[in-house]
């Protein structure tokens, strides 16, 4: 935690302008899915949307396309991401100087292999809640088509499908500490996504509960800040409120609308920098354990 500190504050610019790019991209991803979704409703405005249209839009055959191009975005922004993150912590630590730009050209030359190590990650990290997900649809999909029918043994299976659920969870959530130094093996011992996964693995016995631990107390820290904000933000709001009552004060449009577009920027920057601290400190944290744990086995 301390050299994450360290880090973080030596070079805060680079770290959390690298972080940055992908927090405004996936923000970008999700508001291009919740156009895809919510502009065909906008448009019967003013009148009431039609139930029949809004019910169209969820219909498998196009919500489904949607998530798929979304995650298979996300999943390319944040493998890129990842290593020129990484990168860039690791040449930190080093005391090697770095630019934005050239930590994402050496990410660009690593992102299939990066790519690769983040879906093999998954994959063996998230099988069982895919397949319990996949359980729940193909039995609400039989239910919905009347292939099968209500009756209380259906019903008792649903504790049974939640255990499974919470199971596969925690199965995730180990299996993911096992391999969470596989990215950062991949960047500094210059791996293949199989040999970064078998090197994590040889990293991590008995420092699970270190990592799971660094990784809650800064986005514990990282949350506190943020709620504080909101906290201080909300009272100077309250505060011109009253302000403005007391005096009488009424700002007319187009003034009005002026006033909360640019509270909606500043929300918005705030979103992205929220987020663009919470990967810069958690890939710096990775980084450092990973170095730390590599030091410890040899």
């Amino acid at each position: 935690l301390d050299r994450t500190y360290r880090l973080m504050r030596g070079h805060f610019w680079l770290l959390v302008g690298i972080a940055a790019i992908p927090s405004l991209l996936l923000m970008l991803v999700v508001a291009a899915m919740e156009a895809v979704i919510w502009i065909p409703m906008l448009k019967q405005w003013p009148q009431p949307p039609d139930p029949q249209a809004m019910l169209h839009i969820f219909h498998p055959a196009i919500i489904i396309p949607v998530m798929v191009v979304v995650t298979l975005l996300s999943t390319a922004i944040a493998s890129i991401y990842l290593a020129a993150g990484l990168y860039a912590s690791i040449s930190a630590d080093a005391g090697v100087r770095v630019t934005i730009s050239q930590a994402y050209a050496i990410a660009w030359s690593l992102a299939g292999r990066f790519l690769w190590l983040m879906v093999l990650v998954y994959l063996c990290a998230c099988l069982p809640i895919l397949l319990v997900e996949g359980i729940v649809i193909l039995g609400a999909s039989m239910f919905a088509s009347g292939h099968i029918t209500a009756s209380p043994a259906l019903f008792l299976l649903v504790p049974l499908v939640v255990l499974l659920y919470i199971a596969a969870f925690v199965y995730a959530l180990l299996i993911g500490l096992r391999l969470s130094l596989a990215f950062p093996a991949c960047m500094a011992e210059n791996l293949t996504a199989i040999a970064a996964i078998k090197r994590s693995f040889h990293l991590t016995p008995g420092a699970k509960g270190r990592i799971f631990l660094v990784i809650l107390v800064i986005y514990a820290i990282l949350y506190a800040g943020i709620l504080v904000v909101e906290i201080l933000a909300a009272v100077l709001a309250l505060i011109g409120f009253l302000v403005a009552m007391v005096f009488h004060v009424h700002i007319a449009a187009p003034w009005n609308y002026v006033g909360l577009g640019v509270l909606g920027v500043l929300a918005f920057a705030a979103i992205i920098l929220f987020i663009s601290l919470t990967y810069a400190a958690m890939t710096t944290a990775l980084a450092e354990i990973g170095r730390a744990s590599c030091r410890e086995r040899v």
